[in-house]
């Protein structure tokens, strides 16, 4: 569900009411979802990249920066699933 907030549109679970994600422009009504899924991908992989660094470097960091990676790659996942309405096969 989109309603439009104090600082934009913002994406709500349907289910639960929880707030999933504001977006930052105003005119996005209609495509927070797909913005919220490019944004949580492209973190995903900016986690992604700064673990691979930080495993060739030896650095303890390394697993935490892996665990984000993948919580927003299932993010992205997810909102993909529940406010796109796209099978996740």
């Amino acid at each position: 569900m989109t309603v439009q907030g104090d600082k934009g549109p913002v994406l709500c679970d349907p289910r639960t009411g929880s707030l999933v994600f504001v977006a930052q422009d105003e005119g996005l009504s209609m495509s927070v979802g797909r913005d919220a899924e490019e944004e949580f991908m492209k973190l995903g992989v900016q986690y992604y990249a700064a673990a691979r660094s930080s495993a060739w470097a030896g650095l303890w960091v390394c697993g935490n920066l892996y665990h984000h990676s993948i919580e927003m790659f299932l993010k992205a996942g997810f909102v993909a699933a529940i406010f796109l309405g796209r099978n996740s096969q």
